[in-house]
């Protein structure tokens, strides 16, 4: 008698135990019989779908359907249960004020000696602040924080996908290079703050010259890089490039004051002479600079010449870090002279490299007008953006 009377207490306190994790399990609980039909639920439940006990009691857990999923979706879950008598996964329901979120569901089918099922257990939790935190986490992933466009990482991945597409339909897409032009004068006469608010304003405009279709994304500093979906000819991508710099063209209210900047543009197209979108960046990015070189707040194609002329500056580059070390570089003095007395009022020097394999190079080939070396725009890979600050 006694020992029936401890295993009684024990069994008694066992289910008080069960009785209070059931209670107070964050999780919420719902048991239904073999038809499916709920039989209890717990107060997690109640405060996650907002339903109380009793008005669920006897219904079919169908009452919380979102509507999201379809009939494959419910087949595939009974399937499971009935062959491995359980499922788990992620699922969308709606609550009893009708607002759908996402919880994670684990479903176990429980069975009796002869096998057969007699009640469903599902254990399921709100995943709503997990689902919103790895939104975010892939919102700054793969967007630029300051302008909310598109960061590098999303636009490869599109502009891949549109190169698979078009290489499928048989269409035609471009990629312009924007760098605005005159951008580090804001930033060192009004500071980085108004710098930054100009770029906010450079995105919002460029978001009205191109289509919803296409991809506006911000490359970093003060580039911007347009992707143009199924497009007719080069014809349509200049008109998009003229617009873009028709509107940046147009004054930036920063600060009180109407400041003017303006754009560079670099396009390419495909198919063209490239076929991965490293490549097709970097194409325009040359064509950016060859606008830039020629006067600014202008587009240029990218076109084959180009790629040769960034391979011998290039080359020019690594040489000519070995020109004073070697002594290829002379000072010629030519005489200035009065034309009306034939007096010699001065000289100019002019600097010439003695080069071993090109010969004599005067110093238009390796000094811009400004006295800066043309060769301190070396050409950039897709992958390494240290470079000079550009103006």
């Amino acid at each position: 008698m006694k020992e029936d009377i401890t295993e009684r207490l024990n069994a008694e306190e066992q289910l008080r135990m069960v009785a209070a994790v059931f209670e107070t399990s964050n999780e919420a609980i719902m048991i239904a019989d073999q038809r499916g039909l709920i039989k209890i639920v717990n107060r997690a439940f109640e405060r996650i779908t907002g339903y109380s006990a009793e008005e669920v009691k006897g219904k079919n857990p169908n009452m919380l359907s979102s509507g999201r999923h379809d009939r494959q979706f419910y087949q595939t879950l009974w399937d499971a249960l009935n062959e491995h008598d359980t499922w788990s996964g992620e699922i969308w329901n709606r609550r009893k004020n009708g607002s759908v979120y996402p919880e994670w569901l684990s479903i176990t089918a429980l069975r009796d000696e002869e096998g057969q099922i007699t009640e469903f257990v599902s254990v399921f939790s709100d995943i709503t602040s997990r689902k919103e935190a790895e939104a975010h986490i892939r919102h700054q992933a793969y967007y630029d924080a300051l302008t909310q466009l598109p960061n590098r990482n999303l636009l490869l991945d599109r502009l891949e996908v549109a190169i698979h597409t078009a290489q499928r339909d048989n269409q035609t897409i471009s990629v312009l290079f924007i760098d605005l032009d005159r951008f580090k004068y804001v930033n060192d006469t009004l500071g980085h703050e108004y710098g930054d608010e100009l770029l906010t304003q450079v995105a919002k405009r460029l978001s009205q010259c191109v289509r919803e279709s296409d991809t506006i994304a911000r490359f970093g500093g003060d580039e911007f890089v347009i992707l143009l979906h199924n497009i007719i000819s080069e014809r349509e991508a200049s008109l998009v490039a003229e617009k873009i710099i028709k509107r940046l063209s147009e004054p930036f209210t920063l600060a009180g004051r109407e400041i003017i900047i303006g754009a560079s543009i670099g396009l390419t197209m495909f198919p063209g002479e490239s076929d991965d979108p490293d490549t097709l960046l970097r194409n325009a990015d040359l064509a950016m600079y060859r606008a830039k070189q020629t006067g600014r707040n202008r587009f240029q194609f990218f076109t084959g010449s180009l790629q040769e002329q960034a391979n011998i500056l290039m080359e020019m580059e690594q040489d000519l870090r070995l020109a004073l070390e070697k002594n290829q570089l002379e000072i010629y003095y030519q005489p200035l002279v009065r034309a009306a007395t034939g007096r010699v009022t001065g000289v100019e020097a002019l600097l010439r490299w003695h080069h071993p394999r090109l010969g004599m190079v005067p110093p238009d080939k390796f000094i811009s007008p400004s006295g800066r070396y043309r060769i301190d725009r070396p050409y950039r890979s897709v992958g390494n953006r240290n470079r000079l600050p550009t103006g």
